[in-house]
């Protein structure tokens, strides 16, 4: 950070944001080591072992204090002075320089001209490691020089208290410096009873602060605080901070009429805004002019659509006001929501006037009616400053992943789980269809929780914060559904998932008394509530939506709707529905809502609370009134009541939640002619590294380098990593070209010893490469992996090299973790190895903002992401048949197990689960299978063996008597950095993709299949950092299932699923695909012609 120099800037924000939004980070750290094992950052304490990550965001307004002053700012403190530098070389990358970090001190104190005898304080980095802390106080010993006989520098760090929230860690210590200095007290660091042995505090002139106390300055002398932020590469920041002595504010002078303008978002947030200032302004010890508050409301809040405006003199005006709108009884000229813009009759100037003349009534009107207000208008031409306030009350909802309740241990009381079966001979199944798809509607999911609960605590009175989070389709006879019970305070929280783990639904079950609520007005309402609706249109515009109501749920009788609430009257339930909740009559109590809507299908998302205070009966009353709609995001908030014909309530549903479907995208790439590219002009000696196969390219390419340099026959050769170093080294080329990927044989799929080949001169040979360069000193270079065929640029021409494909996939990886490096590559056509450009053309090769290119006819050709429209449902084209028999490579857990699942509920098929496993290890999950309608036969085997896998094949056959299709799911995962990573990871990522996937072809050979299903990734296309193993062999999986379906004419079809972990973490519906959301992954793509029962057959 450095202050902005005079002139050169006014304002500036300055902050910094840590979220830890993907497991990954951690598992990284804790792989190194370097995280606390107790969670606990103990800032200069014993038993410091690593350090203990942290979320925040924090930030602050920066201006040259003369510029603060003049706009009548509220300055919270001064920045004197700061300072950055680099600790250079160390012992390791997280070692810091105890040299470099007094320098950085001594340069911040040496800028600002502060004595470092004033200082007051320390905040200091203080990560909580057994090596750190002790130089951190070495560094600061060198530069502050406490002198001996002087009290001890109090020392700190925020980092106890709410972790290190690394690159928001520097303003996390200046909050708390800022805070210290407001308050003038100093406050403990925790966890640091014992000091770090290593730590000489009293012979560094330190001490820690471990309670509460003041901030004590000689007289005369501002507080001043030392403030330092480190970096684990040996970045070093520091800051002198010091506090700005307020001037007392003057006596609040007599002062005309002002408008006090507050608007928010919604009319909840509105009513929280007048909340909060209504506390405050009842409270605050020492209030600010009426007039400050009416220019600080005007200047520093956005104009909302929902708004209040006040006139007012004095406070009690304005408690007045504010009591009168919390109490509903504010003049209705004064509140409204406004139409941004839409008043456009009076100018500013006029505002000022009226303002001016103590027509502060019209200023109010305008303002509420969409005018804009000046500070001028607000305060009646009077000038005001800027005031402390309270903030906007943002919602602050909750954006996290439920955590599903594991099954209970054997032996555990049974009342923790609950178990019931719902399949589409049940009426609410049947008759709740959801775009084609049979849905358990959520009323009736909440009946099964109420059910559940009251088992355990007698009646249910209510259930707060429910969330559905993926409905529960029924896709085959029946589907089970589980309840799981946790005692949370005084209710029992609640998990409602499946057999296959995905949560459905969350939220919390009380038990208790429930308070009356009064009844409806049905008068009032009928009154406001003139418009009727005609029922049956209704129910079309639903089915047009994709909501298919059959005669369970049809029970709307009559409606009748107002500007934002509408009643309906329902008939009774069938007097054969026996459950507490009847399911048709309260799901019927909701559809109210969409009499207020323009006909968009919205699905229930969550509800505040559920007061479930009698079991409705008879004829009903269901009275709707919206809270909030947001038609761009497709979103609404409701309040729904049902009660008998009298009006006494039976449930009440309190800020009910329902969203738009999130729709459900896919892509397909295609190669697109790229723009020219001027060829550039090699430079510098050059590396070639190539196989036998390079029809002379090596040689040529080395000709057009004025540098000369070497050429390496790799296969011949096979040079080691410790090698490829030394060729580096010695070489100190400009470029590298890796031409191990062209390759003029023509082999077959299911050629093992070809494969194995292949990758040891390809793919490996790469890898080694990258980590040498990854060893050396990291200058620039360039690195040009060159193919030959492996790309399929045309779908109905198999490419013949698809081999070389892992090299694309682990070079992409590469050019986003070796920043240094540009690292591209380039695919030939086959058939123009002769081209007489072809030379100039490599050499040249630039990959501008494409690593990946194919080469045709001289034409540069890329690879894009376009939307794929698949093709409408027709069962008679989809690729699985019912009660078909389906080879399952990787069956016996994760996404093999999914799929086996869908297959056996949707399909009731015959599965023959392969798997490395011992059968135990996988029982339950073959368990699962078999409860959801499979046959299944285990059989374990390596998927690269070929021995095993015909046994595999013909054990299926004397079984079953046949094959219909198989599907390839197995997978390793081994997520490193290429810094970190070494060869036997590349290899386990490697193996079962592509060993795996030829071996499958070559036992399946013979078989007429239906459909050959590859689960490959969407990584193969994102080529994210730290999966180059896993990108490497998703990209020769897709290239390898291209070749086959091309050449052999074999039914392929790859699918590129995102992240799909776990369970609770997929999304809501995949209705497209024809998976469900058990299977769906975040991101979707489909190398094949589209998805699942969708695909059309393959010609």
């Amino acid at each position: 950070m450095r202050e902005p120099a005079p002139g050169e800037c006014r304002t500036a924000v300055a902050g910094g944001v840590n979220l830890i939004l993907d497991p990954g980070r951690y598992v990284a750290l804790a792989q190194r080591r370097f995280l606390s094992t107790d969670g606990r950052c103990r800032s200069f304490g014993a038993g410091g072992d690593g350090y203990t990550p942290g979320e925040g965001a924090g930030v602050v307004l920066l201006k040259p204090l003369a510029a603060a002053e003049a706009d009548g700012d509220r300055v919270h403190g001064v920045i004197r002075a700061t300072a950055v530098n680099h600790g250079g070389r160390t012992s390791g990358y997280t070692v810091p320089s105890p040299s470099a970090q007094a320098a950085v001190v001594t340069r911040a104190l040496r800028r600002g001209g502060v004595d470092p005898a004033t200082i007051g304080y320390v905040e200091a980095h203080g990560t909580g490691t057994e090596l750190g802390d002790p130089i951190e106080v070495d560094g600061l010993a060198r530069a502050l020089a406490p002198r001996p006989g002087r009290e001890p520098i109090p020392i700190g760090s925020v980092k106890s208290n709410i972790g290190h929230l690394e690159p928001a860690a520097g303003v996390a210590g200046l909050h708390k410096v800022l805070l210290q200095l407001r308050h003038r007290t100093l406050v403990p660091t925790l966890h640091s009873e014992r000091v770090n042995p290593h730590l000489d505090l009293a012979g560094s002139g330190f001490g820690l602060v471990r309670a509460a106390g003041d901030w004590t300055s000689p007289r005369g002398q501002r507080r001043r605080a030392a403030l330092s932020s480190f970096g684990a590469g040996g970045a070093n920041a520091h800051a002198v901070v010091e506090e700005y002595p307020t001037p007392p504010r003057p006596a609040p002078a007599p002062g005309g009429p002002v408008v006090i303008a507050l608007s928010a978002h919604t009319t909840e947030h509105l009513r929280d805004v007048v909340a909060r200032l209504r506390a405050w302004a009842a409270e605050e010890p020492d209030r600010p002019a009426l007039r400050d508050v009416a220019f600080t409301l005007a200047v520093g809040r956005e104009a909302l659509e929902h708004r209040l405006a006040i006139p007012a003199t004095t406070y009690d005006d304005l408690l007045a006001g504010l009591d009168a709108f919390l109490a509903g009884r504010a003049d209705p000229a004064l509140v409204g929501t406004a139409v941004i813009g839409a008043v456009t009759d009076a100018d500013p100037a006029g505002l000022v006037e009226a303002a001016r003349e103590g027509d502060h009534a019209r200023v109010a009107r305008l303002w509420v009616a969409g005018t804009d207000l000046s500070p001028v208008a607000a305060t009646g031409g009077t000038p005001g400053s800027r005031v402390p306030l309270p903030s906007y009350p943002f919602a602050g909802k909750r954006y996290w992943f439920p955590e599903a309740t594991p099954a209970p241990p054997a032996g555990q009381a049974a009342h923790r789980r609950r178990t019931h079966t719902v399949g589409l001979d049940d009426a609410v199944v049947r008759d709740h269809v959801v775009r084609g798809q049979p849905v358990l509607p959520g009323v009736a999911v909440l009946d099964l929780v109420r059910g559940a609960a009251a088992g355990e605590l007698g009646a249910v009175t209510a259930l707060t914060d429910v969330r559905w989070h993926a409905p529960v389709t029924v896709d085959a006879k029946t589907t089970t559904v589980h309840i799981g019970l946790e005692r949370r305070g005084d209710g029992l929280a609640f998990v409602v998932s499946d057999d296959a783990g995905t949560v459905h639904a969350t939220g919390t079950a009380l038990a208790g008394p429930a308070g009356a609520p009064p009844d409806l007005d049905l008068a009032a309402i009928l009154e406001r509530c003139r418009t009727p609706v005609d029922v049956h249109e209704l129910y079309h515009r639903a089915e047009a939506s994709g909501l298919r109501y059959g005669a369970t749920f049809r029970r709307l009788a009559s409606v009748r709707r107002g500007a934002d609430e509408a009643i309906a009257t329902i008939d009774a339930a069938d007097p054969a529905d026996a459950n507490w909740l009847p399911v048709g009559p309260v799901d019927a109590a909701l559809q109210v809502l969409r009499a207020l809507g323009e006909g968009e299908l919205l699905l229930p998302a969550s509800v505040g609370r559920i007061d479930l205070l009698d079991r409705p009966v008879g004829r009903l009353v269901a009275h709707g009134r919206l809270r909030e709609v947001d038609p761009r995001r497709g979103s609404a908030r409701a309040d729904v009541i049902v009660a008998d014909e009298r009006g006494r309530v039976a449930v009440a549903f309190h800020d009910f939640h329902a969203v738009r479907p999130r729709p459900v995208g896919y892509l397909r790439s295609a190669w697109r002619l790229a723009p020219p590219v001027e060829p550039a002009v090699p430079q510098g000696p050059a590396l070639v590294l190539t196989g036998p196969g390079d029809g002379g390219l090596a040689a040529a390419l080395l000709d057009r380098h004025p540098g000369g340099g070497r050429i390496v026959d790799v296969a011949a050769a096979r040079p080691t990593e410790a090698g490829y170093r030394d060729l580096l080294s010695e070489l100190r080329p400009a470029t590298v070209y890796l031409l191990t990927g062209v390759d003029e044989l023509r082999y077959g799929a299911s050629d093992l010893a070809h494969l194995e080949t292949a990758q040891e001169i390809g793919v490996v040979a790469l890898f080694r490469v990258v980590r040498a360069l990854l060893a050396g000193d990291r200058t620039p270079i360039r690195v040009v992996v060159v193919t030959s065929g492996a790309q399929q640029i045309d779908d109905r021409r198999p490419a013949p090299n698809p081999f070389a494909a892992a090299q694309i996939g682990l070079a992409r990886v590469a050019a986003r973790e070796l920043r240094f490096a540009e690292i591209s590559c380039l695919d030939l056509d086959p058939d123009e190895l002769g081209r007489p450009d072809l030379t100039r053309l490599v050499a040249g090769h630039r990959p501008a903002d494409d690593v990946e290119v194919a080469l045709r006819g001289g034409h540069r050709l890329v690879r894009q992401l376009h939307p794929a429209l698949l093709p409408p449902d027709d069962p008679d084209r989809a690729p699985w048949r019912h009660g078909g028999v389906y080879l399952l490579v990787g069956g016996g857990g994760g996404l093999g197990a999914q799929v086996g699942g869908l297959l056996a509920r949707r399909y009731a098929a015959n599965l023959v689960v392969v798997g490395r496993r011992q059968a135990e290890a996988v029982e339950p999950a073959l368990a699962a299978l078999r409860r959801a309608g499979a046959q299944v036969m285990y059989q374990r085997a390596d998927v690269t063996d070929p021995v095993a896998m015909g046994e595999v094949v013909r054990a299926a056959r004397q079984r079953f008597g046949r094959l219909n299709g198989a599907v390839h799911a197995a997978f390793t995962l081994a997520d490193r950095t290429l810094s970190t990573m070494d060869e036997d990871g590349l290899r386990a990522a490697l193996s079962a993709k592509l060993r795996g996937s030829a071996v499958l072809h070559q036992v399946l050979a013979d078989e007429p299949l239906d459909i050959v299903a590859y689960f490959s990734s969407a990584v193969a296309l994102t080529a994210p950092a730290g999966q180059a193993n896993y990108a490497a062999a998703s990209t020769f999986q897709d290239a390898f299932a291209r070749h086959v379906g091309a050449r052999y004419r074999v039914p392929v079809k790859v699918y590129n699923w995102g992240y799909w972990g776990r369970p609770d973490r997929w999304p809501v519906r995949s209705t497209r695909s024809g998976w469900p959301a058990s299977v769906c992954g975040r991101s979707r793509h489909s190398t094949g012609s589209g998805p699942s029962k969708r695909s059309p057959r393959h010609r």
